[in-house]
């Protein structure tokens, strides 16, 4: 709870030194919901958040709604690295995945369970430690890597 305070007054800080350095955004502020990123619980695991990143890449949002969608149902409800990493790459690609997408679940997955990537400790790690982590992998490069830091972990400082 204390966390979500101090967001909240962080993010309160924010816009009124956006209204500070111009006022023509005072309306826009006022009439706007307040920002959200990182206040709100995530509903996902990291490991999730990313797979559905890789899923959503070059797709329109239905399909990669539909693509998650099956990949869900094929892990029996919940994807997790142990349920993805039983699956045969031929299993991956009948939920609609592209080669590259399998390879970079795969990679991301064996990363997982391997215990080479430990999303528990991303919390407490930095941007770019978190980025230096995943990058290496197929098929998620930086901009991924920014989205998932802005839109799961809340970080706000973070420009792709």
């Amino acid at each position: 709870m204390k966390q979500e305070q101090d967001r909240a007054k962080e993010l309160a800080a924010i816009n009124r030194k956006i209204v500070k350095i111009d006022n023509a955004f005072a309306p826009a502020i006022k009439d706007l919901a307040p920002c959200t990123f990182g206040l709100e619980k995530p509903t996902m695991t990291h490991y999730q958040s990313l797979i559905r990143s890789v899923i959503a890449q070059q797709v329109s949002t239905a399909a990669a709604r539909t693509i998650s969608g099956r990949l869900q149902e094929k892990c029996g409800g919940s994807i997790t690295a142990a349920k993805v990493g039983a699956l045969s790459l031929k299993e991956l690609q009948s939920v609609g995945l592209t080669g590259a997408k399998v390879r970079t679940i795969s990679e991301l997955t064996e990363a997982s369970l391997s215990g080479h990537i430990n999303f528990r400790k991303f919390t407490h790690m930095t941007d770019e430690e978190i980025i230096k982590d995943l990058v290496p992998l197929f098929g998620i490069g930086r901009w991924t890597v920014e989205m998932f830091l802005i839109f799961h972990l809340g970080r706000l400082d973070v420009w792709p």
